[in-house]
């Protein structure tokens, strides 16, 4: 999340509740990593479609 905009950085699968991801693109201070559920592959529009199950502010 840069401000109130959501910028897509990549998806992931959690196998058995836990994972890793490298995100994609490019961060810049005061951005928010946050994680929202999808369908398999990713929002169809890029956007999310749910509020964010976890949200990191960065500084």
């Amino acid at each position: 999340m840069r401000g109130d905009e959501p910028v897509p950085a990549g998806t992931f699968d959690a196998d058995g509740g836990a994972a890793t991801a490298e995100l994609t693109g490019t961060m810049q201070p005061g951005d928010t990593i946050a994680v929202t559920v999808e369908p398999a592959g990713g929002s169809p529009s890029g956007a999310p479609t749910t509020a964010p199950i976890i949200a990191i502010p960065t500084v």
